[in-house]
C-alpha cells in the first residue's frame, strides 16, 4: 500500500539524493570467475610433463643430488619417457625431464660453485650442461678406455682449484686380474684432456673431493684388489697412499661404495674422518667410518653395524648421508637390497629403523638438505615395484612418495575422498586410488588444495590386502589430526587408525565385514555390517580396539549411516539399507527402529542413502534418496509423519540418486549417477537452498563445467564447496556453490528517504559466480504481486527503475539467478519525494 506522505522537511536532502544518484555511471557487465558455480578440475597425481611426473611408471630412480642453490637432479626411466634425466626445483614435489638426455646414467654430480654446471656420466662417457640441465656437451670422450674391454665408469666428482673446475671419474674393469684407475679433468687449460692418477691395479668403487679440496688437496678412493676394500688417499700431485695411510677392509669387494664427510672434516694431513657405505652382495656390506693415520700407519676402518640391533652381521648399503660433526653425526644409511633407511643420532654408535620405509623394492640412494638438523628434510630414491623419490621430514622414521612414484591410478581408480574439517584454512585432501597393474592401493595427502600431493600409504607399508575407505575425524584440527582406512588384512576386515595425519598407521581386525561406516569423533565410529540375515550397525568407541555387540536394522544390508548434527548431544543415528528402507536410533546405535514406526512398504527402493537436516534438533527433518532411477528425494519429519513426502519434483527423467548432504546454511545437494546431458538438464548434482519450505522446495540441476557423457560417483562437502569423482575420465572435480547466499543491497540503503522518482536506480555488491541477477521491486513487502515492469533480470549489478509514484514507500530485492539461484537478498524499502 501506498503510504501518506512524508514530511516537508526531508525535501532539500531528497532533492540532493536522487542528484547524486542520477550523476553515478552504470555498473559494468561481470562474468563469473571459472572456478566459482562451475565443476572443475582438481590436481591429482598424474604421469606425464603436465603432471610434473608425480606418477613415472617403471621410473626406478636413481642418483639422486642436490645442487648448491638446492635444485634435485635424478636419473629415472618411466616408460612414458625416452628422457632419463630430470629435475626438480622444489624439492621434489615437481619434476621436469631434461628431454635431451637419454642415456643410462651411472653418476650425478655438479660443481659447488655454480648450480647451473651439472654433470653426469655413462658407463663410456663424462657430459656438463652449463645451463641447469638444458642442454649438455661432451667432455673429452673414454676417459680411461672406458666403454671398450670391459672398463665402465663407476663414479664422479667435481671441485674446483684456483677458480678452475676440477672433474674426476673412477673406472673398473669386469675382467679378472685387469683394473680401472682415477682419472682427472682439468676444464680450464687450453687443450683439456683425462689425467691418469696412477692409483695402481685396483678397480675403484667411488671417488669423492675433500670439502677442503682447495686447502688440503685430497682425493678419496674407495677401491678394491679384487680381495680387499681400501679407502686411498692421494694430496696434490703426490702418489696415491703416500702420505696418508691406505684403510682396508679385508675380505670385502664392494659392488658399489659411497664416500660423505662430517661437518668438521679436518684438513690436516693423516688427521681426518670420513664415513665409507658399502654394497657388497649377499648382505655383507656395511657403514664404516674411516679415521686417517699419516703413514706408516694405516687408517683405521671401524665398522658401525648399523644392523646390530636387529641382529644382522652385515646391510648392504647404497646411500649413506651425514649431517654434523664426527662424534655427533647424524646418519641415514639406505640399503641397497630393500628400501629400508637406517638412522642414527649419535655419530654411529645405536642406529634405528624406520618406523615407515620409502616404498620400492632396492638401491635407496639418499640426499639430505642442508638444514636437516633442524628440519629433518631429506630425500629418498629407490627402484623396483612401487620406487619414488620419497621425503622425510622428521629425519628419517616416516617417509612419503612426493614424485617419480612408480604407481598409476587405474581408469576409475579413485576409490575415496576425504575433506578436512578445517579446508578453508589447511587445504587438505586424502585421496584413495587403486592401480591395476599389481592391485596396490595408495593413501595420498595434499595440504594444497591438491596443487601438492604425497603418498602417505599403501597396501604393502600397510600390509593390507586393500583399502576401500577413507575418513577423518569430524575433530580434525592442527592439534588433533586422526585418519581412519577400512580394508581387508589377511584376508580379514581391518580399520587402520593415524593420530599423526597419516604419517603412522595402527591396524585393527573388524570380526565382520563393513559395508559402510561414518565417524562421531577421533575414537567413536559407527559401521554397518550384514551377517546373511540381518543389517547390523556396531559401534566403537576406541577406534577399534573392540566393539560393541550390534545392533539390528533390517534384514538387509546397510547402505549408508548419518549421525545427527547435535549427537554428542542427543545420540541420535540414521540408517539406510539396500531395500528402500530407512531405520534410526536415539540411543547411541544401541538399538533401532523403523520410519515411519508401521511401515509395511516404502516409496523408495532399492538403495537409499540418509541425511540430517541441519536444524534437526528443532524441525526433526531428516531426508532419503534411492539411487533406483526415478525415486527421487524424501523427506520425513520425525515424530510428526506418517510417510515420506516427496520433495523433489523436477528431478531429471532416469535419475539416479547417491549421496545426499546438508550444508550448515541448509542447502541439500544429492548426486546424479546418470550421464550428464547439458541440453536436457541431466545427471551431475540436484541442488536445494530450501528443502524444508513446506510448500515444496525448489531443486535445479548442475552440470555446469562437466562434459557431456561424464558420470558422477560420491559426493564429499565442506562448506559450500563440493568434490566429486568423474568416473569416464578419472578425475577429481570440485564446485564451489558461492552462490548459497543472497546479494548485498547497496543503493537506495535501507529505509532512506527523498528518492527521486525519475528512473532512480537499484544497485548492489557482485555476488561472486553469479552471471545474471533477478531484482524485484513492489509497494508491499511480501512481493505477493509485482507490477508490470517492477520485475526484471540483467548481468550487470545496477538497474534503472520505471518512473516511480511521488511520496510512495517502495521495497525491493535481489538475487542471483544463473548459473544457479541464490538466496533472496533482504528486503530494503526507500520513500520517494513528496513531487
Amino acid at each position: 500500500m501506498a503510504e501518506s506522505r512524508v514530511r516537508m522537511a526531508t525535501l532539500v536532502l531528497s532533492c540532493l539524493l536522487s542528484l547524486a544518484s542520477a550523476a553515478l555511471p552504470a555498473s559494468p557487465t561481470i562474468a563469473a570467475a571459472p572456478e566459482e558455480a562451475k565443476w572443475s578440475r582438481v590436481n591429482i597425481p598424474a604421469d606425464d610433463e603436465t603432471g610434473s611426473w608425480a606418477l613415472a611408471s617403471g621410473a626406478d630412480v636413481r642418483h639422486p643430488i642436490m645442487t648448491s642453490d638446492g635444485t634435485i637432479y635424478a636419473h629415472a626411466k618411466p616408460s612414458a619417457t625416452s628422457s632419463t634425466l630430470f629435475k626438480s626445483v622444489d624439492g621434489g614435489f615437481s619434476w621436469a625431464s631434461q628431454t635431451r638426455v637419454k642415456d643410462d646414467i651411472v653418476a650425478l654430480a655438479s660443481d659447488p660453485r655454480n648450480a647451473a654446471n651439472v654433470y653426469y656420466a655413462t658407463s663410456a662417457n663424462v657430459y656438463k650442461s652449463t645451463d641447469g640441465g638444458a642442454s649438455f656437451q661432451l667432455l673429452p670422450p673414454k676417459p680411461g678406455g672406458a666403454g671398450s674391454n670391459n672398463i665402465s665408469i663407476t663414479s664422479l666428482a667435481v671441485s674446483h682449484l684456483d677458480n678452475r673446475n676440477i672433474v674426476a671419474i673412477g673406472t673398473k674393469d669386469g675382467d679378472n686380474g685387469q683394473y680401472g684407475g682415477v682419472y682427472t679433468l682439468d676444464e680450464d687449460v687450453p687443450l683439456p684432456g683425462w689425467t691418469d692418477t696412477d692409483i695402481g691395479n685396483y678397480d675403484v668403487a667411488d671417488i669423492a673431493f675433500s670439502p677442503d679440496f682447495t686447502t688440503d688437496r685430497q682425493l678419496f678412493a674407495v677401491a678394491t684388489d679384487e680381495t680387499d676394500t681400501l679407502v686411498i688417499t692421494r694430496i696434490a700431485d703426490i702418489d696415491w697412499g703416500k702420505i696418508i695411510g691406505d684403510a682396508r677392509i679385508k675380505s670385502l669387494i664392494p659392488k658399489s661404495a659411497v664416500i660423505v664427510f662430517p661437518n668438521s672434516h679436518n684438513a690436516s694431513y693423516g688427521n681426518y674422518s670420513l664415513f665409507l657405505a658399502i654394497n657388497a652382495g649377499g648382505d655383507n656390506g656395511d657403514v664404516y667410518r674411516v679415521d686417517g693415520q699419516q703413514v706408516p700407519s694405516s687408517s683405521i676402518a671401524t665398522d658401525l653395524n648399523i644392523g646390530a640391533a636387529y641382529n644382522l652381521s652385515g646391510v648392504d648399503v647404497t646411500g649413506l648421508a651425514v649431517s654434523g660433526n664426527a662424534t655427533t653425526t647424524r646418519f641415514l644409511a639406505g640399503a641397497a637390497n630393500s628400501t629400508q633407511v637406517y638412522t642414527s643420532a649419535d655419530g654411529g654408535t645405536n642406529w634405528t629403523r624406520s618406523r615407515k620405509e620409502p616404498t620400492g623394492q632396492s638401491e635407496t640412494y639418499l640426499v639430505m638438505a642442508p638444514d636437516f638438523v633442524n628440519s629433518g628434510i631429506a630425500y629418498a630414491a629407490t627402484s623396483g615395484a612401487e620406487s619414488a623419490f620419497s621425503r622425510t621430514s622428521d629425519g628419517g622414521m616416516t617417509w612419503n612418495q612426493i614424485g617419480l612414484v612408480d604407481a598409476r591410478i587405474s581408469l576409475n581408480g579413485i576409490v575415496d575422498l576425504a575433506v578436512s574439517p578445517e579446508y578453508d584454512s589447511d587445504g587438505t585432501l586424502f585421496l584413495l586410488t587403486f592401480n591395476g597393474t599389481n592391485a596396490e592401493h595408495s593413501l595420498w595427502r595434499s595440504s594444497t588444495d591438491g596443487d601438492r600431493w604425497e603418498r602417505v600409504l599403501n597396501t604393502t607399508l600397510a600390509g593390507a590386502d586393500s583399502l576401500n575407505r577413507v575418513a577423518l575425524s569430524p575433530r580434525y584440527s592442527p592439534g588433533s589430526q586422526v585418519v581412519f582406512l577400512s580394508g581387508t588384512r589377511n584376508g580379514d576386515s581391518a580399520i587402520w587408525k593415524s593420530s599423526d595425519n597419516g604419517q603412522n598407521f595402527t591396524p585393527y581386525v573388524a570380526p565382520f565385514p563393513i559395508d559402510t561406516w561414518v565417524l562421531a569423533n577421533n575414537d567413536t565410529l559407527f559401521l554397518g555390517s550384514f551377517d546373511g540375515s540381518t543389517g547390523i550397525v556396531y559401534r566403537t568407541d576406541n577406534g577399534g580396539f573392540f566393539y560393541s555387540e550390534g545392533a539390528v536394522a533390517g534384514s538387509q544390508p546397510i547402505k549408508s549411516i548419518a549421525l545427527s548434527p547435535a549427537f554428542e548431544q542427543d545420540k541420535t543415528v540414521l540408517v539406510g539399507n539396500t531395500n528402500g528402507r530407512v531405520y534410526w536410533s536415539e540411543d547411541n546405535g544401541d538399538s533401532f527402529k523403523s520410519l515411519p514406526l508401521d511401515v509395511t512398504s516404502s516409496p523408495l527402493n532399492g538403495e537409499v542413502v540418509v541425511a540430517f537436516d541441519t536444524q534437526f534438533a528443532k524441525n526433526r527433518v531428516i531426508y532419503a534418496a534411492s539411487a533406483t532411477a526415478d525415486k527421487g528425494i524424501y523427506r520425513f519429519v520425525v515424530n510428526k509423519s506418517t510417510q515420506w513426502e516427496r520433495i523433489d519434483a523436477s528431478l531429471p527423467a532416469g535419475g539416479l540418486l547417491g549421496p545426499i548432504l546438508v550444508s550448515v546454511d541448509g542447502t541439500i545437494y544429492a548426486a546424479n549417477a546418470q550421464a550428464v546431458n547439458n541440453a536436457n538438464k541431466k545427471g551431475g548434482i540436484e541442488r536445494s537452498l530450501n528443502p524444508t519450505f513446506s510448500l515444496g522446495p525448489g531443486f535445479e540441476t548442475v552440470t555446469r563445467g562437466l562434459d557431456d557423457g561424464v558420470t558422477l560417483f560420491g559426493l564429499w562437502r565442506h562448506g559450500n564447496q563440493l568434490w566429486s569423482i568423474d568416473t569416464k575420465n578419472t578425475r577429481l572435480v570440485t564446485y564451489p556453490d558461492s552462490l548459497t547466499t543472497s546479494v548485498t543491497l547497496t543503493a537506495p540503503l535501507n529505509e532512506v528517504i527523498g528518492v527521486n522518482t525519475n528512473r532512480p536506480r537499484l544497485e548492489w555488491g557482485t555476488l561472486k559466480g553469479a552471471i545474471r541477477y533477478q531484482w524485484q521491486l513492489n509497494d508491499e513487502a511480501d512481493f505477493s504481486a509485482v507490477p508490470v515492469g517492477f520485475d526484471g533480470e540483467t548481468q550487470s549489478t545496477s538497474v534503472r527503475l520505471p518512473v516511480l509514484e511521488p511520496a510512495t514507500r517502495y521495497y525491493w530485492r535481489v538475487r542471483a539467478i544463473a548459473p544457479t539461484l541464490s538466496r533472496w537478498s533482504p528486503t530494503y524499502s526507500f520513500s520517494t519525494v513528496i513531487s
